[in-house]
């Protein structure tokens, strides 16, 4: 999380197995290897140059970590329904779940409800 918000694309070079596999839920993302993670990373900051994934509780067995956490933005792009958003703060919660083998992360899922950060939007025309 430390790396995607400092944008560091070297950490995930050695953060992620070569084979790794990052899946983004509700993004509909699934990257293989740290060049399909960074290109993904690259669209987040495209519209969410401000992000800020902040950890609230970490299990972390070795193997096996999870953590859930908030995400706060400013988003610029195509919110739920299409909708063009600019400039709108979004934030929300959701969880991570991580494999680790031999210091690199063989599998990463993120879980959220993506309209949740979007109160508004999605309420937008709504009785």
């Amino acid at each position: 999380m430390s790396a995607f918000n400092r944008h560091d694309f070297a950490a995930i070079d050695t953060l992620f197995a070569p084979e790794g596999i990052y899946e983004d839920f509700a993004a509909r993302f699934r990257g293989v290897g740290p060049d399909q993670v960074k290109n993904f990373l690259r669209g987040v900051i495209q519209t969410q140059p401000d992000f800020n994934w902040h950890p609230t509780n970490v299990i972390d067995s070795r193997s096996n970590v999870t953590v859930e956490w908030t995400w706060t933005a400013t988003f610029t792009g195509d919110g739920p329904g299409g909708k063009h958003l600019v400039a709108q703060r979004v934030s929300g919660r959701g969880a991570t779940v991580a494999v680790v083998q031999n210091g690199q992360i063989k599998q990463l899922h993120d879980y959220y409800d993506d309209a949740s950060f979007f109160p508004m939007a999605s309420s937008a025309g709504q009785p």
